[in-house]
């Protein structure tokens, strides 16, 4: 069986990836395959294509850790997932997968169905962003009823999906965004919006118990000083710096390092929440899966609103 693949043969700006042709993989005992209807594209993507993310240890390599489609064989041992499902998930991350291709080979367990009244689009574009907010505020162990939660950058994929959850769980919700994004965020259901390119957030906003840092460098350490003593913050990027650390222990303030894992219990709860209609994905731009370099170039110029998708098969 024949695929197509977007490849790239050596670190580089987007127009390195081009598409390709190749053999479509056979699924061991635990996996499945899958045809591809989308899948996103995140900045892990764009920072691996470019020498800064995943390191690749093969060239050619295919990108791509988001993946909606429809399950075309299985393995023998396979049992809870069936020729003719729908399904979604981000296998393996950070191991290669490759899910910017029209077939894609995936563990069993790291995708699960569809639920009904869920767009594929949507579902393909909610995996890495849903999994990593959940992991951040890890509501299942965090009692987040009645605390009052900082997200900084919220319209971003990450954020508006954290911003949703932390709603959901009950929590005061407060966003950084630029003005345009207001009413967004407050439709999500942020109780107060700051507008960073106004003020300093730092200024404006009073002491939370939590917050999610989206962007890293000089906004965690001032993220930092809005976390009251004995509150937490989570940060996405980096592994938190020397000064990041003496300022979090200066005010006795937690530091999390999140990496997003693969994690099929979590995800189960996104699929109840993405089909309840509790939280929802925004997808800012769909492209056609030829103008993948394209898509990168719109998700490194930054400033998008959600999500960024590949429209890969029918």
């Amino acid at each position: 069986m024949k695929m197509t693949a977007a490849i790239f043969g050596t670190y580089g700006p987007p127009d390195v990836i081009h598409l390709a042709q190749g053999s479509a993989p056979n699924p061991g005992p635990d996996e499945v395959l899958l045809r591809t209807r989308f899948a996103a594209v995140n900045p892990i993507d764009c920072a691996t294509r470019a020498g800064r993310g995943v390191p690749v240890e093969r060239f050619p390599a295919v990108l791509g850790w988001d993946v909606a489609g429809t399950v075309i064989a299985t393995g023998r041992e396979v049992s809870e997932l069936h020729e003719g499902d729908e399904v979604f998930g981000m296998p393996r991350f950070p191991q290669h997968v490759g899910c910017c291709a029209d077939h894609v080979l995936s563990p069993a367990t790291s995708v699960i169905r569809i639920p009904d009244g869920v767009a594929a689009r949507e579902a393909a574009a909610a995996p890495m962003v849903a999994l990593t907010a959940w992991q951040a505020l890890d509501p299942a162990a965090r009692a987040l009823d009645g605390q009052k939660i900082l997200v900084h950058g919220a319209a971003g994929g990450v954020g508006h999906i954290a911003v949703q959850i932390a709603k959901y769980s009950g929590a005061q919700v407060i966003a950084t965004a630029s003005a345009r994004n207001r009413a967004f965020l407050m439709g999500l259901g942020a109780h107060e919006v700051h507008d960073y390119t106004q003020s300093p957030f730092e200024d404006a906003i009073g002491e939370v118990d939590f917050a999610l840092d989206t962007r890293g460098g000089t906004d965690l350490l001032r993220l930092i000083q809005t976390v009251k003593p004995g509150g937490t913050i989570a940060t996405l990027k980096g592994d938190g710096d020397a000064a990041a650390r003496a300022a979090a222990t200066a005010k006795n303030v937690t530091l999390r390092i999140v990496k997003v894992g693969p994690d099929r219990d979590a995800l189960i709860q996104i699929g109840e929440l993405l089909g309840d209609g509790r939280i929802r994905v925004e997808v800012e731009s769909e492209f056609p899966f030829y103008d993948i370099a394209l898509a990168h170039e719109t998700v490194e110029a930054g400033h998008v609103r959600g999500r960024v998708v590949l429209r890969i098969g029918s």
